[in-house]
């Protein structure tokens, strides 16, 4: 299952016509020829699997809930890894996964990794790939990823509220609002 659209994937794995042979693609993943494989566009089952898994958000989650031992990194709760077919784990309650770094920041990160003066002679078609290429490593890296319980998820996003507004009240002056 992938968590990208559609559009988004045709972007960071095209289609390819091989062109050394009519008819057949080039594999999205790998880039060998796919001429004798039951594969449309894929040279194999393995690089099947690989190119979705490269753009899964349940690979990603699972990844970082196996990596957590299967408990809240917050409070240690056991917590069960549901993807909607099957459930793994002893908790009581589902895993949530939390980006550390928040998803609006990725966007940033990478929107400022492509659209700099380094790639000023590049076409916008180029930079897009290359954007939404940086975009997806970043928001399924699972280095940015941990396992929350519902409590400590709410906890931990209620608190990045707060912090907000103690920056807004400390940081503002009246002049701020009179224009």
């Amino acid at each position: 299952m992938r968590l990208i659209p559609t559009s988004l994937f045709s972007e960071l794995f095209p289609d390819v016509k091989d062109p050394e042979n009519p008819g057949h693609y080039l594999c999205r993943f790998c880039g060998k020829p796919t001429i004798d494989t039951r594969r449309f566009f894929y040279c194999s089952d393995e690089c099947y699997n690989l190119c979705q898994k490269a753009v899964s958000w349940l690979a990603a989650r699972r990844d970082a809930w196996r990596r957590d031992d299967g408990k809240c990194v917050r409070c240690g709760t056991p917590v069960l890894l549901y993807d909607g077919w099957q459930k793994e784990g002893d908790g009581k309650e589902v895993a949530e996964c939390h980006h550390v770094i928040p998803v609006r920041e990725l966007h940033r990160i990478a929107y400022d990794a492509v659209y700099n003066e380094e790639w000023k002679g590049v076409s916008n078609e180029i930079k897009n790939l290359w954007f939404c290429r940086f975009y997806v490593m970043l928001y399924l890296d699972i280095n940015n990823l941990i396992t929350l319980c519902f409590k400590c998820h709410k906890m931990v996003h209620a608190e990045g509220f707060w912090k907000k507004i103690d920056e807004i009240k400390y940081t503002r002056t009246l002049e701020d609002f009179m224009t």
